[in-house]
């Protein structure tokens, strides 16, 4: 059946149980994460992995709209540092993160997450 291209299509294979189903990446879901406030423009990050190899983490200042890679983890807890605009002023972000298998993302983005870095 599967050699005739005429009666047989890949979907139906799928239907049949002939040929698997693909992952999806709605199925894999997000990574949920909490923070916490640190000094030095640092947070406190606990994060679970889902059987993931990673979870990259990305923030954006409150206003803006880029993105901005910050680092990946394997292990929770963990922290996250930044760069303040201003030297030494205290600023308001957004934090996001999603999972990582071989160093590609997989999965849904994350809620985004308010935070203050301070001094």
């Amino acid at each position: 059946m599967k050699g005739n291209k005429a009666v047989y299509a890949s979907p139906d294979g799928k239907l049949l149980g002939i040929e698997g189903v693909e992952s999806s990446d709605a199925l894999v879901g997000s990574p949920d994460f909490e923070l916490s406030g640190k000094a030095n423009f640092a947070l406190g990050v606990k994060f679970g992995k889902d059987d993931h190899s990673s979870v990259r983490f990305e923030y954006r200042r409150k206003g803006e709209d880029i993105w901005t890679f910050l680092t990946n983890l394997t292990t929770s807890p963990g922290e996250l540092h930044f760069q303040p605009k201003v030297a030494g002023v205290a600023e308001q972000i957004e934090i996001r993160a999603i999972f990582l298998d071989k160093d590609q993302p997989v999965g849904e983005y994350s809620d985004i997450k308010p935070a203050m870095t301070a001094p």
